[in-house]
Parts: structure tokens; C-alpha cells; sequence
């Protein structure tokens, strides 16, 4: 019963600890692989403040 307690306590309490500062702002990363293509993709925080990256994208080459 202290396990399933436990659960409860952290499942009430998470939304509480998501609401930390983060930094609002998104950007691009690029990147250029060996058969010279060029890639982009989006970088952006979630309000957890975990970073995090959408696929990347073929947008020419380099």
C-alpha cells in the first residue's frame, strides 16, 4: 500500500514542478552530412523545459 501511496503523491505533485522558467525561444539547427546535403530542423523548450526536436528536414545541399 506505501508503493501504490507513493504514486499518488508524485502524479499530484508533477504538474507543480513542470511550471520552472524556461527559455521561451525556438530555433533552427542545420546540419551538412558527407553526400552533401543540407538539413534543417526545429529546436524548441516544452514548459517541462525539456529540449526538444522535430526530424530533420532535406532543404539543399551545401
Amino acid at each position: 500500500m506505501t508503493r501504490t501511496l507513493s504514486a499518488a503523491v508524485k502524479s499530484v505533485f508533477a504538474p507543480t514542478i513542470a511550471l520552472r522558467d524556461c527559455p521561451p525561444d525556438c530555433r533552427y539547427e542545420y546540419m551538412c552530412d558527407a553526400n552533401g546535403r543540407y538539413y534543417r530542423r526545429q529546436c524548441c523548450f516544452r514548459p517541462d523545459c525539456v529540449y526538444v526536436c522535430e526530424s530533420w528536414t532535406l532543404i539543399g545541399s551545401c
